[in-house]
């Protein structure tokens, strides 16, 4: 009989009998547990010392309820995520939503479209719905801050549309320019003439090795809008502010979104030497000029990031130091 008993303990049958065993236990303390929440929130609500039960709801929900390991908060990442839903819209000319969430254009803001489809401006104005937690109405966004570039206009119709666009997203919000512009009034654009006909406007050579630092500069947790702009003779201004957009920096890349005529909605990571070639070829240098972009750095509604101590509400000014850290 002893030597049975041996070769039970020693055979799978009893390893398998064993873990019967300790199922059912698991079992048995998940049935009592749930037999026992009644009372053990009933306890929980009477003033402290009310029940002897007290002691026992709050043993065992501090097993049953352990809370899990916050998830650390990444700074940049809901800005990321918050953009995820745009991420291949078709281009459309002129395309944009409204604030009902109906696909239409800036011009026809009300008539609702069959399809989806942004272009530039279209998708910089969801996008900073998203972000900054405004409406933004399109038939305000794009308003001519200056009275310089509307119809009859002696500069031209909307050769500024591109900065004016940014400059009032942002207007509301602490705000800061890079590169920092030497001037006291953020709408009155200096005009940099090259040639007749021809001019610069603000911002740094998108071909400059001196963009990889600059976009170094922009925090994680904040946000930029950016304008690009080129020499142009269609109108008499010399330049269009034409091409606008985000750019997103977090602990992955430094990530610029925007809608292109040749493609759809989409981002690149300009912190990769792949990403900022791409962008450099899809924005190659004019001859006799230069592409420039414009950034207007700004906190996100609700946005966990840096102390702004050294962003000002406004204009950045050429003092504002840029070392930031």
């Amino acid at each position: 009989m002893q030597i049975t008993y041996v070769k039970f303990f020693e055979s799978g049958h009893f390893r398998l009998w064993a873990v019967v065993q300790l199922v059912s236990l698991e079992v048995l303390m998940i049935m009592a547990a749930a037999l026992l929440w009644p009372f053990i929130a009933y306890a929980e609500e009477q003033p402290s010392g009310h029940s002897p039960a007290s002691g026992l709801a709050a043993a065992i929900r501090e097993v049953a309820v352990a809370p899990s390991p916050a998830r650390p908060i990444i700074p940049g990442e809901a800005l990321t995520t918050a953009l995820e839903k745009f991420i291949g819209v078709p281009f459309r000319v002129d395309g944009a939503l409204n604030l009902a969430g109906q696909w239409v254009t800036f011009n026809q803001p009300e008539t609702p479209l069959k399809g989806p489809g942004f272009n530039c401006s279209g998708f910089t104005v969801a996008a900073a719905r998203e972000l900054l937690g405004e409406d933004f109405p399109l038939n305000t966004v794009g308003a001519d801050r200056q009275g310089d570039s509307g119809p009859g206009s002696p500069l031209g119709h909307d050769w500024d549309f591109g900065l004016d666009l940014i400059l009032n997203l942002s207007q509301n919000h602490p705000r800061r320019f890079l590169p920092p512009q030497p001037v006291t009034d953020a709408d009155q654009p200096p005009l940099f003439p090259l040639r007749p006909g021809r001019a610069l406007g603000w911002g740094l050579d998108i071909q400059s090795p001196e963009l990889e630092g600059l976009l170094r500069q922009l925090r994680p947790g904040h946000f930029a809008f950016f304008v690009f702009s080129k020499p142009s003779g269609h109108f008499p201004a010399g330049v269009s502010y034409y091409h606008v957009g985000i750019i997103i920096p977090d602990n992955s890349g430094i990530w610029l979104y925007h809608t292109t005529r040749q493609s759809r909605t989409y981002r690149l990571n300009l912190g990769d030497p792949a990403g900022m070639s791409r962008l450099r070829r899809s924005f190659p240098a004019i001859k006799g000029g230069e592409r420039r972009v414009f950034m207007v750095e700004v906190i996100p509604s609700g946005a966990i990031c840096p102390p702004m101590d050294r962003m000002t509400p406004g204009i950045s000014t050429p003092t504002l130091s840029l070392s930031l850290k």
